[in-house]
């Protein structure tokens, strides 16, 4: 049940970041929320400065011509009842199929009337990465 539920939050995120639309990626989010990159720590507290945010990041991606976003593996693990970790091995690609990212995330999700929303995302460098107990096939949703 969790697995499918998380592949539905997956599938959702990765369509909503696909179509750059700022309405869908949010319906993924729990305000407030935390981004974070290894240079970049930001705190979006409500959907204006969320919608900002993400503004920026499809404008950053569209700069970079990124034209698809891979899952390569992913696994996720439950801190309490209502808390799910999970994390993904992410490459994204340019139209001419070259990587021009590829990286993890480590994803803090929490349980709210019975959806699953993102809380915090915390991008790092692949050697970085930690394996949770389950694992998490994206490959057929996202």
């Amino acid at each position: 049940m969790l697995s499918t539920q998380l592949q539905q939050l997956f599938n959702d995120y990765h369509q909503a970041f696909r179509d750059q639309n700022i309405t869908k990626v949010l319906a993924c989010y729990h305000l407030p929320c935390t981004l974070v990159t290894p240079d970049r720590l930001v705190l979006l507290t409500n959907i204006s400065e969320a919608s900002a945010e993400f503004e920026q990041i499809f404008s950053g991606l569209n700069s970079l011509a990124i034209h698809s976003f891979k899952a390569l593996s992913a696994s996720y693990g439950k801190i309490t009842d209502n808390i799910i970790a999970a994390n993904v091995h992410w490459q994204f690609v340019d139209q001419s199929n070259t990587i021009i990212a590829d990286f993890c995330a480590l994803y803090h999700i929490v349980k709210c009337e019975q959806q699953l929303k993102i809380v915090q995302v915390i991008s790092h460098e692949n050697e970085q990465a930690i394996a949770l107990p389950f694992s998490l096939n994206l490959s057929e949703t996202v």
